[in-house]
């Protein structure tokens, strides 16, 4: 009688033919899935996004707008979706936004036509000895020329101010000064670099009161800088770069670019070493000597403390503030910041 059950060997080769179909296995297949948009398993994108997986090879593929970049430096694209199959997939990170281009805000020179373009006079009459130590490379500035304006009176550059409370509290410290020293009327803009309130103020309110009453020599103004907690360093940070521009006599240019770029990028990022450099030389100005000034802590203090005890002691309690004085007031009043308060406090002390 004929056995029906198949020959010995026939069985052993079905056998061993399964276990090798086994051992091949199939993720190839699964992770392209027919979809056109994920790579070959055998492109190079495919292999250095399974290199990336492994832990002890991560550094082994760059990840930048949507592409790989080998080991060897050849570049992949990969597609921006996630891929499917029986194991993770990795996505690219994001690329990060462009930066805007910086440096917007004129300048400091005439034929750029900065509004701020009127002479640098230092710390005026004030003796020598008299200039804080960190000021010394303040004292003399750039000189940028006449703005062709009859009112010849109008300078830039510093001033000491001095406030004492009814406590008898005191504080001094040097202020970036712009308009004219002898005005019957003096204003104060109280601000700081990280506000977003103040940001509104300096391009709306503050520039049309410099540009119709600073500029015509019927006000002066000066800058303080109350760095609170609000932005912490790198308000500071933004507050030494204003004061180190002063150096190159660009302190007022400095704050309207410092505004920009809190609006356009955000004060971590705009207010970064690096951009803070790239804007100032953007300006016209040495962006490597700003950075040396701001690294070598100059204006530190001037910037965490000495304008902040001006600020609270002048009775400014946030920003930005405005405070007044004139001729007849023996200390310094806060008064209402917008346009057409200063605009009457100024007409009235000017006999208008």
């Amino acid at each position: 009688m004929r056995n029906s059950s198949p020959p010995r060997l026939l069985i052993a080769g079905c056998v061993l033919l399964a276990l090798l179909l086994a051992a091949c296995g199939s993720d190839g297949d699964d992770y392209n899935n027919g979809d056109a948009n994920k790579p070959d398993s055998d492109s190079s994108a495919a292999r250095d996004l399974v290199e990336a997986e492994q832990p002890a090879d991560i550094a082994k593929a760059f990840f930048t707008s949507g592409s790989v970049l080998s080991e060897a430096g050849s570049v992949s694209s990969i597609a921006a979706s996630s891929t499917t199959g029986d194991g993770p997939t990795r996505t690219p990170d994001p690329s990060p936004n462009p930066e805007p281009e910086t440096g917007a805000s004129p300048a400091l020179t005439c034929l750029d036509d900065s509004e701020y373009c009127v002479p640098y006079d230092g710390f005026g009459d004030l003796a020598a000895d008299a200039i804080p130590v960190a000021f010394a490379n303040n004292e003399t500035g750039s000189d940028s020329g006449e703005t062709g304006d009859e009112a010849g009176n109008v300078v830039r550059g510093y001033v000491l101010t001095t406030v004492v409370d009814d406590f008898g509290h005191a504080a001094t410290a040097a202020t970036p000064f712009l308009g004219n020293r002898d005005a019957p009327i003096q204003f104060a803009v109280i601000s700081n670099f990280a506000c977003s309130h103040c940001n509104g103020y300096h391009t709306g309110d503050l520039h049309r009161f410099i540009t119709d009453y600073v500029l015509t020599g019927q006000a002066g103004l000066r800058y303080i800088l109350m760095v609170t907690t609000g932005g912490g360093d790198n308000a500071r940070r933004a507050g030494m770069a204003a004061i180190c521009a002063g150096e190159q006599g660009a302190f007022w240019e400095m704050t309207d670019e410092l505004f920009l770029l809190a609006r356009t990028q955000g004060m971590i990022a705009g207010f970064s070493m690096l951009q803070l450099s790239g804007a100032a030389a953007e300006m016209g100005l040495d962006g490597d000597a700003l950075a040396a000034c701001i690294e070598s802590g100059a204006y530190e203090e001037a910037v965490a403390t000495d304008h902040l005890q001006l600020g609270r002691l002048m009775g400014a309690t946030g920003t930005p503030s405005i405070a007044s004085k004139t001729a007849d007031m023996d200390t310094w009043v806060i008064v209402s910041r917008d346009y057409e308060t200063m605009e009457a406090l100024t007409l009235a002390a000017n006999g208008q």
